[in-house]
């Protein structure tokens, strides 16, 4: 028996322990990863090892501020468009403050403006040049009859058709607003149109009928713009040009002044009448 087969037959029984003998070590020990799987054996080589609860805590405040950023930017994109007010060239923008009603006296001139929606309103109106139009006829100006009907001095019905060119002076045009807060085409249909009858009604009133259809006809124009004009100015209107455009009378009223002026012809031509 040679020295080492000796020492291992005269060991002490405990030195012969098998393999089986020694506990198997502890798969968290084989592989770091184990545990941090949720007690399962790491597959396709290592892995990261779990986070801090630090770096948690860090990743976690990140993603909340992304969130809250991302949360902005719906929010402007939803609210801007509200917020931005663009006023047309030709144009002059009244800002209308909701709580009161009040209107500021500086208008908003074309472009882009940022305004409160939950505060304030725009109302726009053009201060370019405007044409009303108050004729019996469908074709022009409104489909409505827009005619005006007068006297003459001796109470013989006329039915008029005028047009007028007018414009608003900007800086006014708030305080226009404010006075009959509505759009300009009712303010045209309503007022400018009251305006221009009643100056019709003192200027033909105060001619016989043959006159104004006649001989005074362009001096009766003139009076009545000057009549509208004054009385517009104060709101901010400005008449550019007043047509009378067509008058008509009864028929037996121009068949009068007709024969009135054949007989007049005739008697200067020296012709008997």
């Amino acid at each position: 028996m040679t020295p080492g087969e000796h020492d291992y037959a005269t060991a002490s029984p405990s030195a012969h322990a098998t393999l089986d003998e020694f506990p198997a070590a502890e798969p968290a020990a084989l592989d770091p990863t184990y545990a941090a799987f949720g007690g399962r054996p790491a597959r396709g080589g290592p892995r990261r090892p779990p986070l801090s609860p630090r770096t948690r805590e860090e990743v976690g405040r990140v993603v909340r501020r992304a969130l809250g950023a991302a949360a902005v930017l719906v929010a402007l994109a939803l609210t801007l468009p509200s917020m931005l007010t663009y006023i047309s060239p030709g144009h002059v923008g009244i800002v209308i403050h909701r709580a009161g009603g009040g209107v500021d006296a500086r208008p908003w001139g074309p472009g882009f403006h940022l305004r409160n929606p939950l505060l304030t309103a725009v109302e726009e109106y053009p201060t370019f040049m405007q044409t009303l139009v108050l004729t019996r006829g469908a074709t022009e100006g409104s489909p409505n009859n827009d005619e005006i009907n007068v006297n003459s001095r001796e109470g013989q019905p006329l039915s008029v058709d005028v047009s007028m060119s007018f414009e608003l002076e900007p800086a006014r045009v708030p305080a226009l607003y404010q006075t009959f807060r509505t759009d300009v085409q009712t303010i045209q249909h309503g007022y400018v149109k009251q305006t221009i009858r009643q100056a019709l009604q003192e200027v033909v009133g105060s001619e016989q009928i043959a006159d104004i259809i006649g001989p005074k006809k362009a001096e009766a124009v003139n009076h009545v713009q000057g009549l509208v004009s004054q009385r517009l100015a104060p709101y901010g209107i400005v008449v550019k040009q007043f047509t009378l455009n067509e008058l008509r009378a009864p028929d037996a009223v121009m068949q009068a002044i007709n024969q009135k002026n054949v007989m007049q012809q005739q008697f200067r031509a020296g012709v008997p009448v």
